[in-house]
């Protein structure tokens, strides 16, 4: 075991160069470090969540087409609907028109009949 004499200690400074990422992007250097940190980031994130992404896409696709064709036959259905209720209100008015016809011949009748 070596033992450390404090005499001959010596004092060993250390200089860090900061630059910011402005000073490197000017010379292309910190675009390309940026790009190729965020295609590894992407990388990453495929290999730990893409299969569950897919699953995601897929059941969306899945639940978005399916909501399309619902919504398509609920638009049908109620077109059918809308066409049943004119058909019936107009048979309704048919038959309304028909009877105050009867009812205004009726009284014709009953009218010419007293006078």
């Amino acid at each position: 075991m070596s033992v450390i004499d404090p005499s001959k200690k010596t004092s060993k400074s250390v200089v860090y160069e900061v630059s910011s990422s402005h000073e490197n992007s000017s010379s292309g250097e910190g675009e390309l470090t940026a790009q190729s940190e965020e295609g590894s980031l992407d990388k990453v994130r495929d290999i730990l969540f893409g299969t569950q992404s897919r699953e995601i896409e897929k059941r969306f696709a899945v639940l978005e087409n399916r909501l399309l064709q619902e919504s398509g036959l609920l638009r049908q259905e109620l077109t059918r609907s809308v066409e049943d209720l004119k058909r019936q209100m107009n048979q309704e008015v048919l038959g309304l028109v028909e009877k105050l016809q009867q009812e205004e011949n009726q009284r014709a009748t009953n009218i010419q009949e007293m006078g």
